[in-house]
């Protein structure tokens, strides 16, 4: 990508790897572009995607079993993510646990999303060089290192308007800010 804080290029390529069933790539270009562009409508159907992504071939039948569905053979032109792609859907299923229901719905996706993240961050010499693991996992590996990936996660879901996130939009002004001055930095 010729200009990496494209809010365009991002959001496009990104539709166009959901388009084409490239599942873990979509799910990374849809987060980059949300980084650059995280309170237009266009924002608020990005985050959408990313948790319809997150959540897709999971369903809870009749409250005591959660079936997971996942591909056994993914797409690995744009790099080989089957595993980190049945972990993402196996934490899409915690929103359906005893405890997960406790949570409001802010919380479980945020929560969702860390996890995804985090489980990527491990894993990620696994799915190989491809332009997902060589343009998108280095600047979430940034975040972390720079201890601003959970506030980055709880910043991009704000468009969607879920229970639980003007307060925890509240709490974490300061660290919204510290992000936001850190992203914006990036962009020169």
């Amino acid at each position: 990508m010729l200009r990496p804080n494209h809010a365009n290029g991002r959001y496009l390529l990104a539709r166009v790897f959901d388009q084409q069933g490239f599942r873990a790539a979509a799910l990374l270009e849809f987060l980059r572009f949300l980084s650059i562009e995280p309170s237009t409508p266009r924002a608020k159907e990005a985050a959408g995607r990313v948790v319809e992504l997150l959540h897709r071939g999971v369903t809870s039948g009749d409250g005591k079993n959660i079936n997971v569905t996942v591909d056994p053979h993914p797409r690995t032109e744009e790099g080989d993510f089957g595993g980190w792609e049945m972990m993402i859907s196996m934490t899409g299923g915690m929103r359906f646990t005893t405890e997960g229901r406790k949570k409001n719905e802010f919380e479980k996706t945020r929560e969702e999303v860390s996890m995804a993240l985090a489980m990527l961050l491990e894993t990620r010499a696994d799915a190989g060089a491809s332009y997902s693991t060589t343009r998108n996992v280095p600047f979430f590996a940034m975040l972390q290192e720079k201890k601003l990936l959970e506030t980055f996660i709880g910043a991009v879901l704000l468009p969607l308007e879920l229970k639980g996130g003007d307060g925890w939009a509240k709490k974490n002004a300061a660290a919204r800010h510290q992000y936001r001055a850190f992203v914006d930095a990036q962009a020169r």
